[in-house]
């Protein structure tokens, strides 16, 4: 199985939705904000528990978990 990393979208108004992506999910959602300014507004987000749609045009960053994240030392 691919390893899945925390992704944070944040819309506009404040509300914020952390996902476990695929690296290809991920990368997929960055090229589709990126490209909103050219009229796309819709995208198709899945994970392993759901599947969602995003208003392009409403989302105001997206946030990549960089590291895998450890506990203790």
């Amino acid at each position: 199985m691919a390893e899945l990393r925390s992704v944070d979208v944040g819309f506009h108004g404040g509300q914020v939705l952390t996902l476990r992506l695929s690296e290809e999910e991920r990368s997929a959602l960055v090229d589709a904000v990126r490209a909103a300014g050219e009229g796309r507004s819709l995208h198709t987000v899945r994970s392993p528990d759901a599947e969602v749609v995003l208003d392009l045009a409403r989302v105001a960053y997206v946030r990549c978990e960089l590291e895998e994240q450890r506990v203790g030392f």
